[in-house]
């Protein structure tokens, strides 16, 4: 089983497009301690999983589509945050976006 993760993330990171500078250095230690506390996680339920963090300078939706696409995936898990129908529809809905661009099947998993 292979997991990936896209979106700001880390790990062992393999950056794309950061912008250099304290905000950018800023935005990757962030992203490297919660994709790190992430993998544990996975790895906590089954040891078996195969992770790989990438992380990336990209809007989400756009980055979790083409990593679907580049790993060859058979499916894109995604969360939904449940902010309800206005502030989806004014902020934009990532989850959203992703089930009615991807070109493979995803899977949506509900807020607890």
């Amino acid at each position: 089983m292979t997991t990936e993760v896209a979106g700001p993330t880390g790990g062992a990171v393999e950056s794309k497009g950061l912008k250099s500078g304290a905000l950018g250095f800023a935005v990757q230690d962030i992203g490297e301690r919660i994709t790190s506390e992430a993998v544990e996680q996975a790895h906590a339920i089954n040891a078996a999983v195969d992770t790989r963090v990438e992380l990336v300078n990209d809007r989400p939706a756009d980055a979790l589509l083409r990593a679907g696409d580049e790993n060859d995936a058979l499916a894109i898990v995604v969360g939904s945050a449940g902010r309800g129908p206005i502030a989806g529809t004014v902020l934009g809905s990532v989850t959203y976006q992703v089930v009615h661009r991807a070109k493979r099947p995803v899977v949506v998993v509900p807020s607890p």
